[in-house]
């Protein structure tokens, strides 16, 4: 399941817009504890996770992050 969300938030200083962008990515399922599996599943969820931001922004906007 992915849920966005985003909102406008204060700006720093006039001129600029700033934007809160909540990405939540989840599935529920019951893991026992000592599964590894859920390590390589909460990897992909991180990566999948910062594709959809990569994927949210444009390439201006990246520049401005990095």
């Amino acid at each position: 399941m992915l849920v966005i969300n985003e909102t406008l938030a204060l700006p720093p200083s006039p001129g600029f817009i700033s934007v809160i962008l909540d990405i939540d990515l989840y599935r529920q399922q019951a893991w026992q504890s000592d599964d590894e599996d859920i390590w390589h599943f909460l990897t992909r969820l991180r990566e999948r996770k910062n594709q959809v931001f990569r994927e949210s922004i444009t390439e201006k906007t990246e520049e401005l992050i990095n």
